[in-house]
């Protein structure tokens, strides 16, 4: 969203930069003069014979004003189709698939038919998605094509407005009737031309409008998020994270979590009085924090409908007495930690029910 607000800034700071300024007095100068001319042309009286030539003048441009608007319709259609085909781009689903499935490998929760079944679903998510961009953009080139046959036409109707002008023009007075003509058509296009600037600047405006009060409102709702979540989720979780720790190695460990001065992007650190660990200590510590959240998920706030288990490598390196005491925090928290123990160090145990309680 932060993104998209200053891709807003950006357009509008960028169509100021080559929009001349004083557009709404301008037009209203031109409208006055268009209103005076025409006024003038009105007034002029056209013999009989000429009345032909000026009813199909009238039609001409009657036709010609049609076809600009026709031209407008098909700009504005094709550059929604070319934002809806933006959005569906970014809807596409290009994540790394094989991530979510090693956390489900890892667990031993998925099988080859789940597995596949996953991988269908992205692959018809974006092949879906694929054929609406295909479908859009061939609308796209049929709104090229219906713009490209609407300029034709309109250049076309133009030579037969200017044949006709250039006739009655060749006849004496009315070689003035035919200047007012051409004066209040460049004064026309100028209206149009700035009209068309003047409706850029509005929806740009309006861009940055709806972006800067989306982000605030979404900013919002994250301030409200981020002090729930630090009064609660990252408080509870502390709490069980510094007693278990502190029952290892009588230091108490805690999670931190803070933004950087943009507040778009949070970062968790784990901290303590004290960081003197070796490689053996942050074995341990990374086992309470799996036992602390194996509780946390579990608490009477909390009740989240997660695995109560956590897997845990090179313990080889973790003494023994520190194993039984992991041992009983899991117990503690009804829990279950998957880890291998050489033999060796499994018949050192002095806890008889730690035996009972491993499935070798």
């Amino acid at each position: 969203m932060n993104s998209e607000y200053q891709q807003a800034t950006k357009n509008l700071k960028a169509l100021n930069s080559i929009i001349p300024e004083g557009l709404e007095q301008r037009i209203d100068l031109l409208r006055v003069s268009v209103r005076e001319k025409e006024g003038l042309r009105d007034s002029f009286k056209i013999d009989d014979k000429f009345e032909k030539d000026e009813n199909e003048l009238f039609l001409i441009q009657d036709r010609l004003n049609q076809i600009k608007d026709s031209i407008n319709s098909v700009v504005l259609k094709k550059n929604t189709l070319i934002e809806r085909i933006k959005a569906v781009e970014d809807s596409l689903f290009k994540d790394d698939v094989r991530t979510i499935e090693y956390m489900y490998k890892e667990a031993g929760v998925l099988d080859i038919d789940i597995q596949k079944k996953f991988k269908q679903t992205i692959e018809f998510h974006n092949s879906m998605l694929s054929k609406e961009i295909s479908y859009l953009r061939d609308r796209v080139v049929r709104k090229d094509n219906e713009n490209k046959a609407l300029n034709d036409e309109y250049t076309c109707i133009a030579s037969q407005y200017n044949n006709v002008l250039k006739k009655l023009g060749s006849m004496g007075s009315l070689r003035e009737y035919t200047e007012l003509n051409n004066e209040i058509e460049r004064y026309k296009m100028d209206i149009s031309s700035i009209e068309t600037q003047i409706n850029q600047l509005k929806k740009a405006t309006k861009d940055k409008i709806n972006a800067e009060k989306n982000l605030e409102d979404l900013s919002f709702k994250l301030e409200e998020s981020i002090n729930t979540f630090k009064s609660l989720n990252l408080q509870k979780f502390n709490s069980y994270f510094s007693r278990f720790s502190n029952e290892l190695y009588k230091e108490k460990w805690f999670v931190t979590f803070s933004p950087n001065e943009e507040r778009t992007l949070f970062k968790f650190n784990i901290d303590s009085l004290t960081q003197n660990t070796g490689s053996g200590k942050k074995q341990m510590l990374v086992a309470s924090f799996d036992i602390a959240y194996m509780a946390y998920i579990q608490d009477k706030d909390i009740k989240l409908p997660y695995p109560r288990f956590a897997t845990q490598d090179k313990v080889e390196i973790i003494d023994i007495s520190y194993l039984e005491k992991l041992y009983e925090m899991v117990f503690t928290v009804n829990g279950q930690l998957i880890l291998p123990i050489i033999e060796d160090k499994f018949d050192s145990f002095t806890n008889p029910e730690i035996k009972d309680a491993i499935i070798v």
